[in-house]
C-alpha cells in the first residue's frame, strides 16, 4: 500500500474510490484508494509567509527551540497549528529531554461553514500518515539527546447559553445569527478573521469573555442578562471512585459510569481520560508516593477497577496519568479493592475479590495468582485490601473479610501462609485506610451498618508493628450509618457515610469525637435531616504542616457528582455540566464550539432607550 506526495492544492483531496486508472497501465495492476487523500491546502497566503520567514530562516531546518519544532511541524499541509513544550515541564512521569509537539489538523473552508468547527470534523481531519511524517522529520532534524513525539490535540467543546437584550429596532434573526459567527469564531482552534491565531492552548473561556464579546463587539445589543457555559460531560452523577495523585501536583480522578475523568486544575475543570465501554469505574488507585521506604516511586502509573456489563471485572493500568490505557488483568469474580505493593524489588496489585485476594505482577501478561489467607476457607470473599510499610521500609498487608469473619493482618509482605487473624469478628468491615502519624502505621476500619435508623458503629483502629493488635473503638458522635470511605491529612481523620455526610475526627484528641456537618454545608441532601450517600472520599496535602493548611483540599463523590472542600466542612459543587463562571482546560488542550443557544430579545418599549 503505497503513500505519495502530490501537488495541486485542496483539489488533490479526492474522496474514496477516486484514483482507479494509472497514468502509464501496466498488465494485471488495478489501482484504487479505499480513503480519502486529505492534506491538500490552498497557497499560503503572503502574510502567513512574512510572519513565518524569519523563523524558517533562524531554524535553517534544525529543531533546537520550541518555535523550531512548531514551524517544521506546521510545513505540513495537513496542520494548521502546533504547540511544543517539554513534558518534564508538564508530566512527573516524563524523562528529561522529551519534546512533544500538539498538531491541530488542518480543515478547509468548504468544510467549516459559517465557522462552525465541532470536534468531530476536527477528528474527521486527523491524517495518521500526516502526524507519523510529522515525527519522523522532527525526530531527523532534532538535537542529540533529545526525544520528539507528535500528538493530535485533544479538545474540549463549550456552549454557550444566553440571553440578549437588543434594541427595538433590531432584526433579533440577524443579530442572533451574527453573535452566532462571532462566538464560532472567536472560540475556535484554528485561525479565522476574527481570532487570527486562535484560541490559544490551555486558555479558559470566563464569563466575562463572553460579556465583554456580546456588549462591546455588537452595537445593537443594550445588555446580556445572563450567559452559562454547558460541556459535552463532566463527573456531575453517580462518582463512585475518586483520588488525588501524589506525584503530578493538582490532579485528581473521578470515575462516573464507563468514563474516568482528571482534573489537572485542583477540582476546577474535569477532561475524560480514559473511556471503558461496557463497563462501569469503581475504583482508582494511583501509584503511593514514597513516604516511607520500600516504597518505589512509579510517577504517572495509575490503576482502575471496572465491573464489567457481563459479569466479572477487569483492572486496567496506565502509566502516563491516563493517557494510554491497557488491560493488566480479567477476572470472572467481582474487584472490591486494589492496592499497590512493593515486595523484594517487583510491584505487583492486590485486589480484594468475593471469591478471595489475588496477587497481579505489573509484568505484561501477568496471571493473577491467588493468595490463600484463610486454609479454612480458600475462597473467602474480602471487601477491602491495604498495602502500608514501615518507618523502617518492612511491607506488610491488611484484608476485611466479608461476612463478618473480621480482619486479617500480614507483616511479610502478604505473601502466602503469612496471614493472621487480627480480630474485628462480627463486624461488618466494609472500609480499610492506613494512617502514617510520625513512625508510628495505624490501621483503620469502616464499619457497614443495615438498619438505616441506626447511627452505625463508626470505626476501629490499631497500631501496627506492636507486640499485639489491640482495637481501638472510634465510635463518640458518630452519625449517618454504613462508613464507606476513609481519608487522612495529616491528624484530621474525615469519613464518607451513608447518610451522614462527611464526618470530621480530630485523631489527636484526648477523647476523639467525630463532628458532623451543617445541613446548609453544601453537599446534597436526601431529606430534611439525612444527606445523600457519599461514596468517595479523597484529601490532598496529607502531610501538610500547620503553615500548609491552605493547600489541603478534600473531594467527596457521590449519586450528585464531585464535591470539593477546602477545610471538610462547608462543601461546592465541583463538576457541573453547566456554570455561569468559567470553562478550564488543560494547558495541552484546546476550546472549541459547541451548539451555542442565544436567545434575542427586543427591549421593552416603555424602558426607552
Amino acid at each position: 500500500r503505497p503513500w505519495y506526495r502530490a501537488g495541486g492544492g485542496p483539489t488533490g483531496n479526492v474522496a474514496a474510490g477516486t484514483l482507479t486508472s494509472l497514468r502509464d497501465p501496466l498488465p494485471g495492476v488495478r489501482v484504487d484508494n479505499p480513503g480519502p487523500a486529505a492534506g491538500g491546502r490552498e497557497m499560503e497566503a503572503l502574510e502567513s509567509v512574512l510572519l513565518r520567514g524569519p523563523y524558517e530562516f533562524f531554524a535553517q531546518q534544525r529543531a533546537v527551540t520550541a518555535r523550531d519544532f512548531e514551524v517544521l511541524a506546521t510545513s505540513s499541509g495537513a496542520v494548521a497549528r502546533a504547540r511544543a513544550f517539554t513534558r518534564a515541564a508538564v508530566y512527573s512521569f516524563a524523562r528529561p529531554g522529551e519534546v512533544e509537539v500538539v498538531l491541530v489538523p488542518y480543515v478547509p473552508a468548504a468544510a467549516r461553514p459559517g465557522g462552525r468547527l465541532p470536534v468531530a470534523v476536527l477528528r474527521e481531519h486527523e491524517v495518521p500518515e500526516a502526524r507519523r511524517r510529522v515525527e519522523t522529520d522532527l525526530e531527523q532534524r532534532r538535537m542529540l539527546g533529545v526525544r520528539s513525539r507528535a500528538t493530535w490535540a485533544r479538545f474540549k467543546a463549550i456552549s454557550v447559553r444566553a440571553r440578549v437584550v437588543v434594541r427595538r429596532e433590531e432584526d433579533v434573526d440577524a443579530v442572533r445569527r451574527r453573535i452566532h459567527d462571532r462566538l464560532h469564531q472567536t472560540l475556535s482552534p484554528l485561525p479565522t478573521a476574527l481570532n487570527p491565531t486562535g484560541w490559544p492552548f490551555g486558555e479558559p473561556l470566563r464569563a466575562s469573555n463572553v460579556y465583554r464579546l456580546l456588549e462591546q463587539a455588537e452595537p445593537g445589543v443594550r445588555y446580556v442578562e445572563s450567559v452559562r457555559f454547558v460541556v459535552d460531560e463532566a463527573p456531575d452523577a453517580e462518582v463512585r471512585a475518586l483520588a488525588v495523585d501524589q506525584y503530578q501536583p493538582r490532579t485528581w480522578y473521578a470515575g462516573r459510569g464507563a468514563v474516568l475523568f482528571r482534573s489537572s486544575n485542583a477540582g476546577a475543570g474535569w477532561e475524560p481520560t480514559g473511556r471503558f465501554d461496557g463497563e462501569t469505574v469503581l475504583r482508582v488507585a494511583p501509584a503511593p508516593a514514597p513516604a516511607r521506604p520500600g516504597i518505589v516511586p512509579r510517577p504517572g502509573s495509575v490503576a482502575v477497577v471496572t465491573l464489567r456489563a457481563s459479569g466479572g471485572s477487569r483492572v486496567h493500568l496506565s502509566t502516563d496519568l491516563g493517557e494510554t490505557w491497557s488491560l493488566l488483568t480479567d477476572l470472572d469474580s467481582r474487584i472490591s479493592d486494589v492496592a499497590w505493593l512493593d515486595r523484594d524489588g517487583a510491584g505487583a496489585l492486590l485486589v480484594a475479590t468475593d471469591t478471595g485476594l489475588y496477587e497481579v505482577s505489573l509484568l505484561p501478561g501477568a496471571v493473577p495468582l491467588q493468595i490463600l489467607v484463610d486454609p479454612s476457607d480458600a475462597d473467602r470473599g474480602f471487601y477491602a485490601v491495604r498495602a502500608f510499610v514501615s518507618e523502617r521500609g518492612a511491607p506488610g498487608v491488611a484484608v476485611a473479610a466479608q461476612a463478618g469473619f473480621g480482619v486479617y493482618l500480614s507483616t511479610a509482605g502478604g505473601r502466602p501462609g503469612s496471614f493472621a487473624h487480627v480480630g474485628l469478628s462480627n463486624v461488618d468491615n466494609r472500609v480499610l485506610a492506613v494512617q502514617y502519624d510520625g513512625p508510628a502505621t495505624l490501621l483503620w476500619s469502616g464499619a457497614g451498618e443495615p438498619d438505616p435508623k441506626k447511627p452505625g458503629q463508626g470505626c476501629h483502629r490499631t497500631r501496627l508493628f506492636e507486640s499485639d493488635v489491640q482495637w481501638q473503638s472510634v465510635q463518640s458522635g458518630w452519625i449517618g450509618g454504613t462508613c464507606r470511605d476513609l481519608a487522612f491529612a495529616g491528624p484530621l481523620a474525615v469519613a464518607a457515610t451513608q447518610s451522614g455526610g462527611v464526618l470530621r475526627l480530630d485523631t489527636l484528641g484526648a477523647q476523639p469525637q467525630w463532628q458532623s456537618v451543617s445541613v446548609n454545608c453544601g453537599l446534597p441532601l436526601r431529606d430534611r435531616t439525612r444527606f445523600e450517600p457519599v461514596d468517595a472520599l479523597a484529601v490532598s496535602g496529607g502531610a501538610a504542616t500547620s503553615g500548609e493548611q491552605a493547600e489541603r483540599l478534600f473531594l467527596a463523590g457521590g449519586g450528585r457528582g464531585v464535591y470539593r472542600s477546602a477545610g471538610a466542612v462547608d462543601w461546592t459543587a465541583s463538576a457541573n455540566q453547566a456554570t455561569a463562571d468559567v470553562v478550564t482546560v488543560p494547558d495541552t488542550w484546546l476550546l472549541c464550539s459547541g451548539e451555542h443557544d442565544i436567545e434575542v430579545v427586543r427591549q421593552d418599549a416603555t424602558l426607552g432607550d
